[in-house]
């Protein structure tokens, strides 16, 4: 009898090692458990932050790509994208549309007497100062160098030329400091306007740009309406 009691105490304990052991096995693993999901979540942070910058740095590579870094106004690309709807709506609804050409006078002259960083200084002071004069509807670009490029939608060449002589007032004020040094700039601008049903973006753009260049060649530091 005493060695079945002793048997079933030795068996007991057995189980009891068994169970403790088996508890412990349970517990590291549950640990183990535990520090991987906290690992895998941490991994999932930092995927979805990872996807959150790439997207973040998407959007800006895009947006760069639509403006001018120097001045911030859409550039050329832009501009000829969002102008042809533009264009196009205007026909449709047969609305009036105008556009306008700008160069600055000598600029390089201010180049080459005041260096290329100083010039920068001078396109953002104009690029600033004609959209002080534009509406929100209007487009505005840097079309480049020195020449910048607008588009006036529901508005007819007078009015577009109005509102082209109020930059070229505006900007002949700005005044400009390099050392002892005190300067300002003036601008030609060229004015034309949509046609009718049968006209074209380009031919547009090409009116004013012809119309900038008689400015150039009749004195600078004027606006010039297209006459057809």
């Amino acid at each position: 009898m005493g060695d079945e009691i002793e048997l079933l105490k030795r068996r007991l304990q057995r189980e009891k090692n068994i169970r403790q052991q088996a508890e412990k096995i349970a517990e590291e693993k549950s640990r183990e458990l535990y520090i991987k999901g906290l690992e895998l979540e941490k991994s999932l942070q930092a995927e979805s932050q990872a996807r959150k910058e790439i997207e973040t740095l998407y959007q800006e590579v895009e947006r760069l790509s639509h403006i001018d870094p120097l001045t911030e106004l859409s550039n050329r690309r832009s501009f000829n994208t969002e102008a042809l709807r533009l264009f196009q709506l205007a026909i449709r609804n047969q609305n009036k549309l105008s556009c306008a050409m700008l160069d600055i006078d000598f600029f390089k002259r201010v180049n080459d007497t005041y260096g290329h960083d100083f010039g920068d200084k001078v396109l953002v002071a104009v690029a600033k100062a004609c959209q002080k004069q534009i509406r929100k509807t209007d487009l505005l670009a840097r079309f480049g160098g020195e020449e910048f490029c607008f588009l006036f939608p529901e508005t007819d060449l007078n009015g577009a030329a109005l509102v082209a002589e109020k930059i070229r007032h505006a900007i002949s004020k700005l005044e400009f400091h390099s050392g002892k040094n005190r300067f300002s700039v003036t601008v030609s601008i060229g004015v034309s306007k949509l046609l009718d049903s049968n006209d074209k973006m380009e031919s547009m753009l090409k009116r004013s740009d012809d119309s900038l260049y008689n400015a150039k060649r009749n004195g600078r530091n004027r606006v010039v309406i297209w006459e057809g």
